[in-house]
């Protein structure tokens, strides 16, 4: 649903996730089909999480706890408990996320037949994260609904955002570490575009940014910049902002 192969590594789901939602995910300033598609799939997954419970295991044996589920998915049961009782859609909209996604339908439909008890293992997946997530919301100046402050909503509401996430991911891990200490995520957000397009450029190495020329040519870098890239927050800062990178 988010463009995204399911054979990828776990540590490439959010850097991929934030590049198609800054690709894809508006036009004009305004959410795209693909986003409003991926933030109802997200929901839904959500509530199903919650249905889940903390056995992580989706149930349901009558036609009075199959209710809430089928709210849900979109559907209601017609002729309920009976063998030729049956599914059919109640809600188009969360209906078509139901199915897109693979829900098991007919194993559900066998239940409300008066069949086997519908059991489902829904569980939500975690995957690596880079830095702190307060601080990539903290950085955002984008306002999410009071009740959906995790980071994919920041994402999917500040497209900016998630493009520096996907040019910090781009980084060496130890020149990520260096700015993320040095300068942080909110100081970094402004200058997401430049670090989208120069930032898989940058290292730093033994607490210096490793300039074209090496250290003989560090003076000239030094006068072109205006600081010393012997002090990596300030240069990086100053390299940013000069002329748009």
């Amino acid at each position: 649903m988010a463009g995204i192969s399911q054979q990828i590594l776990p540590e490439d789901v959010l850097p991929l996730l934030s590049r198609n939602v800054f690709t894809l995910g508006y036009s004009s300033g305004k959410p795209t089909e693909f986003l409003i598609l991926l933030d109802r799939y997200v929901q839904q997954a959500r509530e199903l999480v919650l249905l889940a419970g903390t056995d992580q295991v989706i149930r349901a044996s009558n036609c009075d706890d199959v209710k809430p589920l089928l709210q849900v998915l979109g559907y209601r049961a017609r002729n309920c408990g009976q063998g030729k009782g049956y599914l059919e859609t109640d809600n188009p909209e969360r209906a078509f996320l139901t199915i897109n996604s693979g829900f098991p339908l007919p194993e559900l439909e066998v239940t409300i037949q008066g069949g086997k008890r519908f059991e489902y293992p829904f569980a939500p997946t975690s995957v690596p994260l880079l830095f702190a997530e307060s601080d990539w919301i903290r950085a955002s100046t984008k306002r999410t609904k009071k009740n959906r402050t995790e980071l994919i909503d920041v994402f999917f509401r500040d497209p900016s955002l998630a493009r520096l996430y996907f040019a910090v991911s781009r980084l060496d891990s130890a020149t990520a570490a260096v700015l993320q200490q040095s300068i942080g995520v909110a100081k970094l957000a402004p200058y997401s575009a430049v670090l989208h397009f120069y930032g898989a450029y940058l290292r730093v190495r033994s607490g210096r940014v490793s300039v074209p020329g090496g250290i003989g040519a560090e003076s000239a870098w030094k006068d072109l910049v205006g600081a010393n890239p012997e002090s990596p927050a300030e240069f990086v800062m100053r390299l940013l902002a000069k002329d748009r990178g």
